[in-house]
């Protein structure tokens, strides 16, 4: 007979194995899920992959044509052109005075207001040959000298300047026979960040050390005078060039600065030079 007991454990061993039979088999080892969701993206290509047409940018191509410069060089540029110029304006010299060598080898003219110092003789044979004359403005500036000498002479420079140039020149005839053709010259002459002006009487024929020569060699004749040099400064070429005529940065600012009626002054004075035999 069957208890009530033994009903029950029955039933309860039935619905065990009953339990057992359902379960689901074990899940195997997954990955943990990425922490995106949703619809996979494409991975953004590397840049080997991409196309191989390249489309230059502006500044690529700037790069190559500019020119290379090495590290901590500055390249000066070149120095501007000036204006163009026709050069000294017209003076009229109707009262203007006329000046003499002691000797009588030389003569020029000069306004009347202007004054003629520091004159010595032409004395050839002697110990002290050269002739001298200087010209003063009404204001005391040395403006033009004026060397009359026994012997060919050239007076030194320190070479060619950097910006060197003829801004205007005209021929001129002197009763002396010269190696060269005869001129009167305007210049413009930088050695470093500033350069002046000269006005010089000149054969044209440069030096040996590169620069015009502002004496005129003399061939034969003229009492006794082998050069005659007549220009700004003591005379000379523009490294003694009176101050009104210096401190220009080029020559462009130079024909825009420089004092024009005394320019076209010592341009006049310095052709107005007669060489008497």
């Amino acid at each position: 007979m069957i208890t009530p007991r033994l009903r029950a454990v029955t039933a309860a061993l039935a619905l065990t194995a009953l339990l057992a039979g359902c379960a689901a088999p074990a899940a195997e080892p997954t990955e943990a899920p990425s922490a995106t969701t949703g619809t996979p993206t494409t991975e953004a290509p590397s840049a080997t992959a991409a196309s191989s047409t390249l489309t230059p940018s502006a500044s690529s191509a700037d790069e190559r044509d500019a020119p290379s410069e090495a590290p901590g060089v500055t390249v000066a540029p070149p120095a501007p052109e000036p204006p163009a110029w026709s050069g000294p304006t017209a003076v009229d010299t109707t009262d203007w005075q006329t000046f003499t060598m002691p000797g009588g080898e030389a003569s020029f003219r000069l306004p009347p207001t202007w004054e003629v110092r520091g004159v010595h003789a032409f004395a050839p044979g002697t110990a002290e040959p050269a002739g001298y004359a200087h010209v003063y403005t009404d204001d005391g500036e040395h403006l033009l000298g004026l060397h009359l000498d026994a012997e060919p002479w050239t007076l030194r420079c320190d070479g060619p300047g950097i910006d060197a140039r003829v801004l205007h020149e005209e021929p001129v005839e002197l009763a002396i026979d010269t190696p060269g053709q005869l001129s009167t010259q305007v210049r413009f002459d930088a050695l470093g960040v500033s350069g002046s002006m000269s006005i010089s009487l000149t054969d044209g024929r440069p030096d040996a050390e590169g620069c015009t020569d502002s004496s005129v060699d003399v061939t034969s004749g003229a009492n006794g005078i082998a050069s005659v040099a007549f220009g700004t400064g003591s005379p000379g070429p523009s490294l003694s060039s009176p101050p009104s005529f210096a401190g220009f940065s080029s020559a462009g600012r130079a024909l825009e600065l420089v004092d024009q009626d005394r320019l076209a002054a010592a341009w006049t004075i310095v052709r107005s030079l007669e060489v008497h035999q």
